[in-house]
């Protein structure tokens, strides 16, 4: 581990369920779901749709189960990632074990892409058990929930801006 990382507790499913602060968000797409999962995993894929992201580095080429990518939020907070689940096309889920700052003690994300008859549907979860006192996971969960629609909002965005054209709802 990097000096000034700290290390997370491993993600796995069974996490989302149980995580004391977690927000998800059902995007619908009129494209079909090959075009939003290149705008997932596009080399700038994270800066490309998020107005926090200002750094996201590959480690390498591999984009299947093992793959890691460092994302750093507003210049200050440096993510590691670590894809456990790589299902191309349709779903990828990463936890995060190290992070350079003390935030949480577990945090990770499940993105699941399905096809619809009008285009395509991503379901977006973001879990995370953060450090300190229980009586301000509300205020988080509703800071993340804002942050998980804006992000979506952004994808929409890009893959709008990439000619393929795009609608959305939120749920």
């Amino acid at each position: 581990m990097t000096p000034g990382k700290h290390r997370l507790a491993p993600v796995d499913d069974a996490f989302f369920a149980r995580a004391r602060v977690a927000a998800t968000v059902v995007t619908e797409f009129s494209v079909p779901r090959e075009t939003v999962w290149r705008a997932l995993v596009a080399d700038d894929s994270v800066q490309a749709w998020s107005r926090v992201a200002t750094r996201a580095r590959w480690h390498g080429s591999l984009r299947e189960v093992g793959a890691v990518r460092d994302v750093t939020l507003a210049g200050a907070v440096t993510l590691t990632e670590e894809f456990y689940r790589w299902d191309d096309g349709h779903r990828l889920t990463f936890g995060v074990p190290s992070v350079n700052l003390p935030l949480f003690s577990r945090f990770g994300e499940d993105f699941v892409l399905d096809g619809t008859p009008a285009g395509s549907r991503l379901t977006w979860t973001v879990a995370t058990d953060p450090r300190g006192p229980r009586f301000v996971d509300p205020v988080l969960r509703a800071i993340l929930a804002t942050s998980l629609r804006d992000l979506s909002r952004g994808l929409v965005r890009v893959v709008r801006d990439s000619g393929d054209g795009v609608q959305s709802g939120h749920e």
